[in-house]
């Protein structure tokens, strides 16, 4: 069983806002850089000795099509209009943790999860969610599900700490579905 286009585009998302959170490059234009340089195959260049891909070898010739490109565009674009105020909410949620202790990783992918909750209708919190949690398996620390899980289940409820932040009132971001 593969993958569906959303989850496969979460992942292109993740990939692409982690190599841009790694340099210097805006948004504009970037993205249709990210996807001529074929980012499975530059994943798949730095595995180390016995690594595997996280994705099933059958999904990766369906990391291009118009589907999953669309909804990677979607978030990727929607994380980096609305990454301020998710930055904020997201330190107000990480508890017992400093921000910046956080992993690089791991704050790309409770961006993508909070701004999929909060500006993507079609897609229950529940499971948006369950696809961070699974994100955070593919490319995270064993530890890191379980507080992805957490922070984003805080956020959910409303339980974090974010008094002097209020809610974002942004655009929703065109969907694909």
């Amino acid at each position: 069983m593969g993958y569906s286009d959303k989850t496969l585009g979460r992942q292109a998302a993740l990939q692409f806002l982690f190599g841009r959170d790694c340099s210097p490059d805006t948004w504009a234009g970037g993205f249709d850089e990210f996807w001529e340089m074929d980012p499975l195959a530059l994943s798949r260049e730095a595995f180390e000795d016995g690594e595997r891909p996280a994705w099933e070898p059958e999904s990766a010739g369906r990391i291009k099509s118009a589907a999953v490109r669309d909804h990677a565009r979607a978030l990727a674009g929607a994380v980096e209009e609305h990454q301020e105020n998710l930055d904020r909410r997201i330190s107000g949620a990480v508890q017992n943790w400093s921000p910046d202790r956080v992993g690089r990783v791991e704050w790309v992918i409770l961006r993508i999860g909070l701004c999929e909750m909060e500006h993507f209708e079609n897609t229950p919190a529940q499971v948006v969610i369950s696809e961070a949690v699974n994100l955070a398996k593919m490319f995270c620390a064993e530890e890191s599900p379980g507080f992805i899980n957490a922070v984003l289940d805080r956020l959910r409820r409303g339980a974090a700490k974010t008094p002097d932040m209020a809610p974002d009132t942004g655009e929703d971001p065109p969907q694909d579905e």
